[in-house]
């Protein structure tokens, strides 16, 4: 099977530059793991991202909001442990991943990141939007106060 087979006639819904977002539909297309197994076969280096629910997004290996985030933090010299990451959809899990703070607020699309609910330096807020964000502050006591 190859990936111009699965989308197919299917419209890009966004693109810039090493991005690709399609509307996906689980009752149509193939399975995450089944994109990922084509994609693997056929040599492409990619991430492939299901966020809020509806959006199947490919970007290259190197690219990622963790990425970017670690090289903000590098360039900067800000010590991972003092950057709250703050996340609501499958998109936001690499970024949440690594050795920085983080947060998954409470929004429809949370349970694409509930597989951190175990991770020790991620917390599930029980608010959404930004009062999680307060909430995940008070929690680490960021601020120290």
């Amino acid at each position: 099977m190859s990936l111009n087979r699965c989308f197919q006639g299917k419209s890009v819904f966004f693109v810039v530059p090493f991005k690709y977002s399609y509307h996906y539909d689980s009752q149509h297309a193939p399975s995450l793991d089944q994109v990922r197994a084509i994609l693997r076969q056929q040599d492409l280096s990619v991430n492939v991202t299901l966020s809020f629910g509806q959006y199947l997004d490919f970007v290259p290996v190197r690219a990622s909001k963790g990425q970017a985030l670690r090289f903000i933090a590098q360039r900067w010299n800000i010590p991972l442990d003092r950057i709250l990451a703050t996340g609501g959809s499958g998109g936001d899990e690499d970024m949440l991943r690594g050795n920085t703070l983080g947060v998954v607020v409470a929004n429809r699309h949370r349970e694409e990141l509930s597989i951190l609910g175990d991770t020790e330096h991620v917390y599930l807020a029980e608010q959404s939007h930004a009062r999680g964000i307060l909430e995940a502050l008070e929690h680490y006591d960021f601020f120290n106060l």
